[in-house]
Formats: C-alpha cells, structure tokens, sequence
C-alpha cells in the first residue's frame, strides 16, 4: 500500500526535516568551535579522508590542493553548482554528488548548507569537509560575467629542493646542472569564471644555460559564459565517459573507479609539470540545449621517445634531461590529438559518445602504429537509489573494453556496489592510461564488489573483494590464463571531530607470465597486509598521529618460498598557531624493516606547496622529517621541510649517476609565495 503525502502535508514535512538539518548544522559548528580551520589543516583532513590503504590511491595531490585552495577560499553556491564544479572537489563520491543534485531538484532552493544533513547516503566525514567549500547565500544578486574581474587573486611561488648528498652523476659530470630543482608559478584567477597560469620548471642536474628552464607551460580558462560552459586554452587534462578513451590515472585505482570517475564530461587547465599526460591545444564545451553538452578539442603534445631508428617503442616519462641521452630523446615525438564528446541527461538517465583519432609524427613498431582512433558510448541510468553506469569502447585493430558498474544505495548509508570489466588484448587508447597498453589490464576481464556498512554513528566497515583473468598471455608453456584475486576490508571511526581510527586488511593473490631460464612460466605473488592508525586533534592546535603496518609476501615459480616480512611504525605531531599566529609545524619519526621488495611500504608524506611525496619505503631504514609553514597577513608565505633518510642495512644508495656513496639521504625544500587580491577600479 502506497502512502502519498498531500501537498500541504508535504510542505511542513518538508520544513520539519529543514529545522532538524539547521539544528545539526549548529550542532556540528558548535563542534568544531565555531572556528574555521586554516586551509593546511583543512587540506590534511582531506587527505587523511581519502587515503584508504597503504598504497598510493591514484590522487594527484597537486592538483587535488589547488583545486581545494580554491574552493576555500571561494565557497560553492549550492544553489548554482554544477555537477562538474563539485567533481572538482575530488573528495565527494559521484554517488553523493548525484543526490546533492538530487535534493536541489526535489526541494527546489536551498536556505541553508546545513540542509546537507538531510542528503541521502553521504558520510558523515564528507559532510564536514563540505562545510569549508559549499556555501548557500542569503541572496544572490543579478551579476554579469565580467562582474566576477571586480576582484582577481593572485599568486606568485617559487620553490626549490635539493639533496644534501650529492649523486654520481654530479661528481664525473654527467649531470652538468646545478643539483637543485626549481619551480616558478604564477597563477590568477576571478571566481570560476576565469583562470590563467603560467608553470616554468628545471629539474636538478638539467643545465641552465640550454634553455633556461626545462619545461614552460602556460594556459587560460573561461567558463560560465552562456551557452559556452568553458574554453580552455593551453595545458589542459581530459575526462569522459568512464575513461576508456580519455581519462588520467585516478581511473587506474578499482575501488576508486567503482564509485568515483563516473561518467565525466570534463576538460581542465593544467598546471602541474607532469609531461606525458597533458595536451597543449584548445577546446571548448557547450550547452546549446538545457541537458545536452558538446565538447571538442585539438591538442599537441611533444613526448620523449627514443627514435633513433625511425620508430618508437615506449615513451619515457620521467621528464628528466640531464645526461646527453637523455637530452637527445627530448620531444623526438609527437602526437597530434583530435576528440569530441557529446552526451544528454534527462531527470534519470544519462547518454555520451566519445570520438578520438591520433597521429604520431613517428610510427610505433608496436601496437599504435602512427596512427589511432577509438570511439565509446557511456551511460548512465539512476532511480531510487539504483545506479547502472558504464562505457563501451572499440578501437582500431578490432580491440574491444568495457566497464559496467551497478550502485544501490537505496538502504539509507549504506551502499553497495559491483562492477565488471573486460579488455580485449588488441584495445588501446593512449589517453585513457590505465586501459592502455602502457598499463597492467589489456587483455583482462574481472568483477570487483564492494561495500560501505554504517555500523553506529560515525563508524563504518569498507569491504571490497576483486577477481580477474588475463587473456593476454597465450603461451604454449603457461597453463591456463593468469588469474589473480584481492579482499580488502577497513574499519573507520571517527570520535567526534578530534578523534579518529582506521584499521585497514589486505590479502592479494596475483598470477603474472615471467621469464625464467630463457622459458616462460607462470609466477604467483601472494602478500598481506595489516595496518592502524589513530589521529588526535587537541583544543590547543596540538594534533599527533600513531601508526603502524605490517605486511608479508611469498612467491611461486617452482614451489612455494619461504615468506617475507615486514614492518613499519611512525608517528605524526602537529601543531597549528591558528589565526593569533599562522604558523603550522609539522614532523614525523618513523622506522620500518622492508628487506625484500615484495615487503615494500607505500606511505603518504605531507608536503610543502606545489608537489605531492609518496616514498617507496623499502629496506631497513629510520625516516624522519620536519616542516614548517608560515604566511604574514600582507600574503605572504614561507614553507621549509627538511627530511631524512638513514638506512641500516646498505652503506650505499642507488647506483648508476644516481648512486650515493653514504647510507643516508637528506632533503631540502624551501618555497616563498605571494598571493593578494585586486579590486577593479570602477571609475
């Protein structure tokens, strides 16, 4: 039997439901202090929310801080934002954005941001990080485009790193430029109507007086202009669809790509200095009817390759040019990119098509040839709290991909998910770089589940479990396909505002085709992985962190080995001085025991401005580090971090021109920024 409401009915159910959201606003306000944390530890919050194993999860942090500078500092209308302005955000689940999008249709205006209580299926965590960069006004006043140049901001940064320690290549003189890298930015931007940049960058070793800096990049975007949702001119990185055909590498993460990534129309400036996944071109999106988008765009982008023979096998991505190797194999090659992505959405569903085609000014002797095209259709179906979303690619050679995934959410918090994948061997697309086949799943099909299970009030358990076979491996020798599996459990709680936990469990099964001997065989790798970690965050600005992890692998080529462990601990202190005095200092202590490689450890590093520190924590070793932040109230800032790492089990790292002859490593980072708004004069 079917209940429905009566509109006056509706209309006080309505606002009973906005009092209660108001009063758990106030509440949750309350329980921050009523104070507004200052953007790094706005950003930390962020970060800690979205690291969800040991592993690296594909985040660009980089690019993840900017966009959230932004957005502190320039809340989002909730009444007015776009679905891409809130994708932006990076931390909120495509889920929870559709039922952000959702409650704005069914309500019609929103009074207050506390309303987010009221948004079915988000996390408790990602409506408090919300609280810093959604905003509801009390008005809003009929404003012209060029209205949003009343005020620019501004920012100016220049950072340096270097190592203490100087390497092999320094001392016979194959690296012939000074042992500091060197970054130069300048930014500005009026609300999000307009952004412009330009990035210069020379990394340590590469020589001065060759060009200057080795790498320039500068681009400008406009949007909100009518019809024209934005233009973008320069540097620019492209999402559509699930990826298949383009998309960067936070597709290559599974669990994230199952509730994140989804169904993308997006084409953004670039300012990072990543080299070989970013066009240099233009494009340009429009809405020419309520529902529907067009987007086309032409990019060049020069890659470093070695051509000596005419063709091409793979392409380096280090963007280092220090050796004479090195710089001959700058820019040998280049790609020239033609796409277009058009799709419709209705109140339920929604519909894309993706078309690309490549030429490269050198063949490959690979699979791309010199030239490549690939065409997807993506879709996406929603309704009481079901959604069916994916894509289907074909490329040349007859390749063939697709990614379908399957969310219910329908049961309050709690939401569920399972998504199934194919690749043929023969599907390549070079821009979609985790499909490619400069990844690790061509040739595979697989199904991944997951689940998010509320357990009581701010405590959840994380589930995902994932079986794949590759194809690709075809060899007399090898007995059956590949197969490899993974589970993967987490236990989060969070005690109020100032207090967390994470437990995190891993297990991996994984068969991969080796050489051994001249013959191919079947490899098994098997590792496991415990981790915990407690956060706490003191009235006085104080805030520490405990952790620890401990892992172990074996390996089957013929029979079992013996297993491997490992170990870390670490310990986090912070302190921030708040408004009275903006100065945050931030250290860790930790040590780890990681002999083999198998026993390697993947943990996230805070970082100054303008790059992001992932180590690869491998052997016996003590690392340490300490960071300071300061910014003046005329704008300007000063970040130092000085780490180190002392190794115990080796009196040498590395080898080659990159060998150095201690067992310790130490690094210096400094940066000085300014940042300040202008105000148009009116005259």
């Amino acid at each position: 039997m079917c209940c429905v409401l009566e509109p006056f009915q509706a209309q006080h159910f309505l606002l009973m439901k906005r009092l209660i959201a108001l009063i758990i606003g106030l509440m949750v306000l309350c329980g921050m202090n009523a104070e507004r944390l200052p953007f790094d530890a706005f950003y930390e919050m962020v970060v800690f929310y979205m690291e969800s194993d040991g592993e690296e999860n594909g985040a660009d942090y980089d690019e993840l801080k900017e966009r959230l500078r932004q957005y502190y500092f320039e809340p989002i209308d909730w009444n007015t934002a776009t679905r891409e302005e809130l994708e932006e955000l990076m931390f909120v689940p495509d889920i929870v954005i559709e039922e952000m999008l959702n409650y704005r249709e069914w309500t019609r205006h929103l009074y207050s941001v506390n309303e987010l209580a009221l948004v079915k299926g988000m996390p408790d965590a990602v409506r408090r990080l919300l609280y810093y960069v959604l905003v509801v006004p009390d008005w809003v006043e009929d404003r012209k485009w060029g209205d949003a140049f009343d005020y620019t901001d501004h920012y100016l940064v220049a950072r340096s790193d270097f190592e203490v320690e100087r390497r092999e290549g320094y001392e016979n003189g194959n690296y012939p430029g000074l042992p500091f890298k060197q970054i130069v930015k300048y930014k500005t931007s009026a609300g999000s109507n307009f952004r412009a940049g330009l990035v210069m960058e020379t990394d340590a070793g590469e020589r001065w007086d060759r060009k200057g800096f080795d790498l320039y990049r500068a681009y400008g975007q406009f949007s909100n202009m009518g019809i024209v949702e934005r233009v973008v001119v320069g540097s620019m990185r492209v999402n559509f669809g699930n990826g298949l055909v383009f998309g960067n590498s936070n597709f290559g993460t599974r669990s994230y790509q199952m509730v994140n990534g989804l169904n993308r129309n997006s084409i953004k400036s670039y300012e990072g200095t990543t080299e070989a996944e970013m066009l240099n071109g233009a494009s340009v999106k429009v809405e020419p009817v309520k529902g529907m988008t067009i987007s086309v765009l032409y990019g060049y982008s020069p890659l470093d390759a070695n051509t000596d023979d005419g063709t091409w096998k793979t392409i380096l991505t280090t963007g280092y040019h220090r050796t004479e190797t090195e710089i001959h194999r700058n820019n040998t090659l280049g790609l020239h990119t033609v796409g277009g992505h058009v799709d419709y959405e209705g109140k339920w569903f929604k519909i894309g098509a993706t078309g690309y085609g490549g030429f490269f000014t050198v063949p490959s002797v690979a699979v791309f040839g010199d030239r490549q095209w690939a065409a997807a259709v993506d879709y996406c179906l929603h309704r009481w709290g079901v959604k069916l979303s994916g894509e289907t690619s074909v490329s040349q050679g007859g390749g063939v991909a697709t990614t379908n995934t399957l969310i219910i959410s329908a049961l309050s918090d709690y939401l569920f998910a399972v998504n199934h994948r194919y690749f043929s061997p023969e599907y390549t697309s070079f821009w979609a770089h985790s499909y490619s086949k400069s990844s690790e799943v061509e040739g595979e099909q697989g199904i991944s589940l997951s689940a998010l299970l509320p357990i009581y009030y701010d405590m959840n358990i994380e589930l995902y479990g994932d079986v794949s076979r590759n194809y690709l491996y075809a060899y007399e020798d090898v007995t059956g396909k590949p197969m490899s599996y993974e589970a993967r459990t987490q236990y989060n709680a969070n005690f109020g505002d100032n207090r967390s936990f994470k437990a995190y469990f891993k297990f991996r099964h994984q068969e991969l085709s080796a050489m051994d001997n001249g013959e191919r065989n079947k490899v098994e790798d098997q590792t496991f992985l415990l981790s915990a970690e407690y956060k706490h965050r003191f009235d006085c600005g104080m805030r520490i962190g405990s952790g620890a992890q401990f892992n172990a692998a074996r390996r089957n080529m013929r029979g079992w080995e013996k297993p491997t462990y490992g170990w870390l601990v670490y310990q986090d202190v912070e302190w921030n001085g708040g408004k009275e005095l903006p100065l945050m200092v931030k250290g860790r202590l930790a040590y780890y025991d990681a002999k083999d490689w198998d026993n390697r450890f993947y943990l996230y590093e805070a970082n100054i401005a303008e790059s992001s520190y992932s180590p690869t924590l491998y052997g016996q070793a003590l690392r340490w580090f300490v960071m300071l932040k300061y910014t003046a109230k005329c704008g300007v800032g000063v970040q130092m971090k000085v780490g180190q790492t002392l190794f115990f089990d080796r009196e040498r790292i590395s080898s080659g021109n990159d060998l150095i002859a201690s067992n310790h490593k130490t690094e210096f980072n400094l940066l000085v920024f300014y940042r300040f708004k202008h105000k148009r004069d009116k005259k």
